[in-house]
Formats: C-alpha cells, structure tokens, sequence
C-alpha cells in the first residue's frame, strides 16, 4: 500500500511541475485536455491516479507524447477524430 501512496505523490508532483513550466493554470489546461479541473488537481496532491485514457488526455497539452505513446497510437487517434 505505501507503494501506491508513494506512487500517486511523485506522479502528482510531476504533473504539476510539467504544468507549471508551461505557465498553465489548472483550469487552462483543463479546458485544453477537456478534464475537470478539480480532478487534475486531486491528481497534481496525489489524491487520485489517473487512467491512462485521462493520462493521454493530459499528454498533449503537457508535451507528453513523444514520452509515453507510441506515435501509431496518436497517429490512429489524430484520423479516428478529425
């Protein structure tokens, strides 16, 4: 169990480091990853884990992509959706 605990806080720590070296608010990059922003904010005090379908949400506006998934998956997901 402390692993999790351990776990949610550095994720969280991270996320909102990545946020704030883009100078976001969490409302701005909620509104661009179309989450709520109270729920990005559990995640950023390590109160909630993300999906990896709200990871990949947050993954564009944080530059995350290149990091995390394959570029066939964004790719696929970029001509599924426009």
């Amino acid at each position: 169990m402390q692993e999790k605990v351990v776990f949610k806080r550095l994720l969280g720590e991270w996320l909102r480091q990545r946020r704030r070296e883009r100078n976001m608010t969490l409302r701005e990059l909620g509104n661009m990853a179309d989450l709520d922003d109270n729920y990005i904010g559990k995640i950023e005090r390590g109160e909630k884990i993300p999906s990896l379908y709200t990871f990949y949400k947050l993954s564009d506006p944080l530059d995350l992509n290149s990091q995390f998934f394959p570029p066939e998956v964004k790719e696929a997901m970029d001509t599924e959706l426009y």
